[in-house]
């Protein structure tokens, strides 16, 4: 594989830089993904002990983009960074969550003497092509002047806007979100640092993702393609750090405060059905570490 890159970068001024990149990239599926596996469920509990296929898919090609890249740093003081980016990737073979009824829809094979006939098959494929462009904005403040216990105070924000469009040959024609990639993205962190001790609390959004598309079909609800997705979700966290010594720290961090849920449904004609709600509630978290 040919994976070229060029980075150009240029200072404006004492206070300002300018980056343009540009680089070819390549991801390969993930061992579960690609593995040449299948796994055929049975439920026992309905009268045709009907049953499911979960497969691998040996056939998935690796994921290649086009990055590009372009960003303006101003550096309005030695202690704060405002920062704009814009960017674009052209992408290519990305792999898609894909769901189906119908044996040959999905790019499996099963062994010879397999009855054909699954409630539901589930496997991973490759899409046509897709595009992310986006823009990202963030800043960052430390206050070292400020007096007293105020001099260790930090602030830091992030927020990203991005349009993605999607292509696979089992919707031709037809543009879909980039799998796993949200419109709207956003942190933010504020805190308190010295030498020995760390305090920092934070804000995680991540917005409406694509998470699997699906030729499968609901009773009732008019033959809509029941496409997955994974709702938006936003996440606070506080963590802590103590330097004892210069070689023990110890640490505290509670996550997910506020015991958001993760949530995947599907989507209908005029409702959406859950198909996982994943609520695992706040994490708490003590420790120490030692450097030798």
């Amino acid at each position: 594989d040919w994976l070229p890159s060029l980075v150009l970068r240029w200072d404006a001024s004492s206070n300002l830089l300018v980056r343009a990149s540009y680089g070819k990239g390549i991801s390969r599926p993930d061992f579960d993904d690609a593995s040449n596996r299948q796994r055929v469920l049975f439920d026992t509990t309905n009268a045709a002990n009907t049953r499911d296929l979960v497969a691998g898919n040996p056939n998935l090609k690796a994921l290649t983009s086009d990055n590009f890249d372009l960003s303006v740093s101003f550096y309005p003081s030695r202690t704060s960074v405002l920062q704009a980016a814009v960017f674009h990737k052209e992408i290519r073979n990305f792999f898609l969550d894909f769901e189906t009824n119908n044996l040959a829809e999905a790019p499996i094979t099963i062994p010879t003497g397999v009855n054909p006939v699954f409630r539901s098959i589930e496997t991973v494929i490759n899409g046509a092509k897709a595009s992310v462009t986006g823009v990202e904005l963030s800043y960052s403040q430390t206050f070292p002047q400020a007096p007293g216990i105020l001099s260790g105070l930090f602030l830091t924000g992030n927020v990203t806007l991005a349009k993605s469009e999607a292509e696979t040959s089992t919707r031709p024609g037809i543009d879909l979100p980039f799998p796993g990639q949200a419109d709207f993205t956003a942190n933010a962190s504020v805190g308190y640092e010295d030498d020995r001790f760390s305090l920092r609390g934070s804000v995680n959004h991540r917005g409406e993702t694509l998470a699997g598309i699906s030729g499968t079909t609901f009773a009732g609800v008019g033959g809509f393609p029941q496409d997955r997705y994974r709702a938006a979700f936003t996440q606070y966290d506080i963590n802590l750090r103590f330097n004892v010594t210069d070689w023990l720290q110890v640490y505290a961090d509670a996550i997910n405060l506020t015991g958001e849920k993760d949530i995947r449904y599907y989507v209908g004609n005029d409702f959406p059905l859950y198909e996982r709600v994943q609520d695992f509630g706040a994490t708490y978290q003590v420790g120490a570490r030692m450097t030798f």
